[in-house]
């Protein structure tokens, strides 16, 4: 099964059409995400931060305040929660500082219960209901940049803002002069309250995205022979609206990083404007066969035809008539082994495959199994 699995790759990737292209951080699996996977990933998150967040909470918040012809009077605000965000713009960009994630002109919804005491001398006046507050001009901006930390991504924050440009808030029931009490008193703390709340919880977020990052598997079991070392190499590059990441890439012996030769490397996805780019470097194939071989699996046995009837020496009768002659209709069993890893090389026509196989023909003759032939050949 290994043998067919690994001939089967190969047989694939000599049929696919290839670009020359050069990794530069020492791994040999590079993938490039271009202006267009940025978008994609921006609006992704953008989405799934607002999702997996609302209602986003705020702290409750008191203040005393003073309204003529009354007096002071102290109110509170309580239940103060983020139901709906509304985001019309947004930007991604690549800066010497990082990737620069951008939000503009954000609205928000918000929904809260308030209530105010009054006390005199002799008496206490109290009552509550419930608001709403329309956030306006909501302007957020990320600035983060990705490290190479042993093998792992971490994210490290540079800047991370959050600007409210005004609020209108919607009173329920109360006094006509509640309404701008309500206002002198809050509107301030209520901007302060959402952009503080907001910002706290973009770094949670960035942090949780941050332990993804780094909980990433720096290996992948294939089969009981191999794994693949997923180890990144080197610092994520930043280009003109792209990003780059390399992949040691390598196939492994039950998790032993093996030396393979092979300088070059082919991109698969090429000449077309895509999200993502993914180029992978000869080594990489070299590396599997290599494995596959030295775990000694690259043998097929072959004794049944594909019907599931038994291989017979009158099946091979026109290919190796003598075969037939002197062994008629006896039962033969097939034993195609590699005699050497296949090597795979990448040029700018290609993929090439150079694989040598040995096929020992055994037949069955009065009880006794007899090794009557041997092909070599070079696929």
């Amino acid at each position: 099964m290994a043998l067919m699995k690994v001939m089967t790759i190969l047989v694939l990737l000599v049929s696919v059409s290839s670009n020359l292209a050069q990794s530069n951080n020492g791994g040999h699996i590079w993938i490039l995400v271009s202006e267009t996977g940025l978008e994609f990933a921006k609006d992704y998150l953008i989405k799934k931060v607002i999702t997996t967040t609302l209602p986003l909470q705020l702290p409750d918040i008191e203040n005393k305040v003073k309204i003529p012809l009354i007096g002071k009077v102290r109110m509170g605000l309580s239940n103060i929660q983020i139901d709906a965000v509304d985001v019309q713009s947004s930007k991604i960009k690549t800066a010497k500082d990082g990737i620069v994630l951008s939000v503009l002109g954000a609205t928000a919804n918000l929904s809260m219960d308030w209530s105010y005491t009054y006390r005199a001398s002799f008496f206490e006046i109290s009552d509550h209901g419930d608001a709403s507050v329309e956030v306006k001009g909501m302007d957020l901006r990320i600035t983060a940049t990705l490290v190479n930390d042993n093998g792992s991504l971490k994210i490290v924050s540079r800047e991370n803002d959050c600007t409210v440009e005004n609020i209108d808030i919607h009173i329920n029931g109360g006094a006509s002069w509640l309404y701008q009490g309500v206002v002198d008193a809050f509107q301030k703390m209520i901007i302060s309250t959402v952009e503080k709340t907001v910002s706290i919880k973009i770094v949670e977020k960035m942090k949780r995205l941050d332990s993804f990052l780094q909980s990433l598997p720096k290996q992948r079991k294939i089969d009981d022979s191999a794994a693949v070392n997923l180890t990144f190499t080197g610092n994520p590059v930043l280009g003109n609206s792209s990003v780059e990441v390399d992949i040691n890439g390598l196939f492994m012996p039950k998790g032993d990083d093996i030396k393979v030769s092979g300088s070059h490397s082919s991109s698969f996805f090429g000449g077309v404007k895509r999200m993502v780019t993914i180029s992978v470097e000869e080594e990489v194939f070299n590396s599997a066969t290599l494995v596959y071989f030295n775990a000694k699996v690259m043998h097929l046995v072959i004794g049944e035809t594909k019907n599931g009837s038994i291989l017979s020496t009158s099946d091979w009768k026109l290919i190796l008539p003598e075969l037939y002659k002197h062994y008629p209709d006896n039962k033969m069993v097939l034993n195609m082994s590699v005699t050497s890893p296949p090597a795979v090389k990448i040029t700018e026509n290609g993929i090439d495959a150079t694989i040598q196989l040995e096929i020992a023909i055994d037949v069955q003759d009065s009880g006794e199994v007899l090794s009557v032939a041997r092909i070599s050949s070079v696929c």
